[in-house]
């Protein structure tokens, strides 16, 4: 299952006391394009890992190889990671160092949209070592982008219980493609652990943390509000595959997405946009219908061609309880989800007033593949990503579950998060969540809070 999104965190207070930008806007205002400054956050926990990589790795030519290594160092291994994901991907793909095919999965897969590219290679990317040196692990890391280790500082990691560990501050150097431009930027990150090899004689992975934040403070008919944003926790890259976490009077509400909605000042916005060094964020005010990928609102449209050429619309299946199953076939979580889980749930409630509607961010041949494996029956559009499918479901992972109602409302969604530890073998997450609709046990979610207030 692959996840890349990042946390955003929106608060309403009535007394601000922070260094922070201030954005006024005028309640008249259709765009709010709000502008925020970075701040440190050293308890930040968005985890990721400088990664070695074999020769047989898609991935191994996207990156650099590192000079000045201490001919000290023993097991050495180059370890390394993305800035932005895209970028690296497309510059690789531009010299020839990454297959056409692998660019066009991570563009259906992960909504990589290389117009936000550039063709030149740039310094898009964290890298480091890691050896051994008188039976002790130790590393280095590229600070200043120079693909040189001659004056950049070793690290010992140290063995705590069989567990490397150490607690380094490391800023960072690194280019971005912004606005057209190739520009310089830089970020803090902490080194926390290591990882070995099962033959404990290399050093697998280093785990560390970004450990800045966006913020800003946005007034809007006298209101005053907090916005924070840390990054992707897959890179050091903000984009539309967010999640922002809301609290209004320190009360949590409903996390909110891409294209979600949200209620500041009197009037309703959509989460829209954000530059890729976190910036600039803009809201859309929405004046028309309400239509958003969160429970309680209407849900996008999802209408394509099926394995059959036939034009298949989510709207077909009004009157009917909806299970929205967004999968890919080279995702090994939609193969267990498609045999163990959607499968046994199609076969329970086919004869109810219930629907599976497949989507397949897929190659033709490999989704037809699939289909035929399971003997899907249920109806299945196939896509490569190219409608707005994606972008009005802000799919961030595969599989990705929805129920939509028979009004065609969101009642669930994320239904493949379940947690199943403890649940026992026979435990299906989809029946157990949706059987107190489909049985008509129950019409409407749980009461909850949503960035409009508590639901009713």
């Amino acid at each position: 299952m692959i996840k890349k999104r990042f946390y955003f965190i929106l608060i309403l207070i009535n007394t601000v006391c922070l260094h922070a930008q201030i954005n006024n806007f005028s309640e008249n205002d259709s765009i709010l394009m709000i502008r925020t400054e970075k701040q440190i956050n050293w308890d930040a926990e968005n985890w990721n890992s400088l990664t070695y990589l074999k020769e047989s790795n898609t991935w191994y030519n996207s990156y650099p190889r590192l000079h000045g290594i201490p001919d000290s160092l023993e097991n050495v291994r180059l370890l390394n990671t993305y800035v932005s994901y895209r970028q690296v991907a497309y510059q690789a793909y531009k010299r020839g160092d990454l297959p056409k095919w692998f660019l066009r999965n991570l563009m259906i897969k992960w909504g990589v949209d290389t117009t936000y590219c550039t063709d030149t290679t740039i310094h898009s990317y964290i890298n480091s070592i890691a050896g051994k040196h008188n039976n002790k692990w130790w590393y280095i890391i590229d600070t200043d982008a120079d693909l040189d280790l001659t004056n950049e500082k070793i690290y010992q990691l140290v063995d705590s219980a069989g567990i490397l560990k150490c607690n380094n501050k490391h800023l960072i150097n690194f280019e971005r493609f912004i606005n057209g431009k190739i520009v310089k930027d830089s970020t803090w990150t902490t080194i926390k652990s290591a990882r070995l090899e099962k033959d404990k004689e290399h050093i697998k992975y280093l785990r560390y943390s970004y450990n800045e934040l966006v913020i800003a403070k946005l007034s809007i008919d006298k209101k005053e509000y907090i916005i924070e944003a840390t990054s992707d926790w897959n890179s050091y890259l903000y984009d539309l595959n967010s999640l922002i976490q809301i609290s209004i009077n320190n009360i949590p509400i409903d996390g909110l997405e891409k294209n979600q909605l949200v209620k500041l000042g009197d009037y309703i916005y959509r989460f829209s946009d954000i530059s890729e060094d976190g910036k600039l964020i803009k809201f859309s005010k929405v004046t028309n219908e309400l239509i958003s990928p969160q429970v309680g609102f209407m849900s996008p449209q999802i209408q394509g061609i099926d394995k059959n050429g036939k034009q298949v619309s989510l709207s077909d299946y009004l009157g009917n309880y909806v299970l929205v199953y967004f999968w890919n076939s080279t995702c090994s979580a939609s193969e267990i989800y498609t045999e163990k889980y959607v499968i046994p749930t199609y076969q329970q409630y086919k004869d109810k007033d219930f629907v599976v509607l497949g989507v397949a961010f897929d190659r033709k041949k490999s989704a037809e593949e699939h289909i035929k494996k399971y003997n899907i029956n249920w109806p299945q559009i196939i896509t490569t990503g190219d409608d707005m499918i994606y972008d009005n479901y802000n799919l961030s992972h595969y599989p990705t579950i929805y129920l939509i109602d028979k009004e065609g409302k969101i009642i669930l969604k994320n239904i493949e998060n379940t947690r199943m530890c403890g649940k026992g073998k026979d435990y299906n997450p989809i029946i157990d969540q949706i059987k107190i609709y489909v049985e008509g046990t129950k019409t409407k979610p749980n009461k909850m809070y949503t960035p409009f207030g508590k639901s009713k």
